[in-house]
């Protein structure tokens, strides 16, 4: 958008940030200034390693690693939102099994993802609800914007599944 002949002000798409330099940049959900945008339904695949402690969650211990995501509603909707804990596979690597059912068995990560629904990013407070892993965030939202945060109720990182339908 031009400003006068030679100012031009950039505007970035949902889930991208102006990086200052005029570039848009994919959001990575790090903290609450760059959350990844989630519209629809779909699957995250996504972890907490390497990642800080952002902010505080009624249902996570002081010091959980976070991961900012938000989403858009334009009019009253049933939202539905379930995280699970990644599986690790035989190679190493992990796998995101949403129809797993957790027993606590061999393979399973030994931390369990939260997720929290709030309505500002960086204030706890604002918080909707808290789900441990395995239960469903499911109501009604009136229209706004709402922001998930991922954490760890021990405290500890680990890759996690979370199946959203907005």
């Amino acid at each position: 958008v031009p400003y006068d002949d030679t100012t031009y002000e950039c505007f970035c798409d949902p889930g991208y940030y102006d990086d200052g330099g005029g570039n848009c940049v994919l959001n990575t959900g790090e903290s609450c200034d760059n959350p990844i945008y989630l519209s629809g339904a779909g699957l995250v695949e996504s972890t907490l390693d390497g990642l800080e402690d952002i902010t505080e969650s009624w249902c996570t211990e002081s010091g959980s690693p976070d991961r900012f995501y938000y989403f858009d509603l334009i009019e009253d909707t049933y939202v539905s939102l379930v995280v699970w804990p990644a599986q690790d596979d035989s190679d190493g690597g992990v796998e995101y099994d949403g129809g797993a059912e957790y027993d606590g068995g061999p393979g399973l990560q030994d931390w369990s993802p939260v997720l929290d629904v709030r309505t500002d990013c960086e204030e706890y407070y604002s918080e909707l609800d808290c789900v441990y892993a395995w239960n469903n965030y499911g109501t009604v939202l009136s229209a706004g914007t709402y922001y998930i945060v991922v954490g760890s109720a021990g405290g500890e990182p680990g890759g996690y599944g979370m199946i959203y339908d907005l």
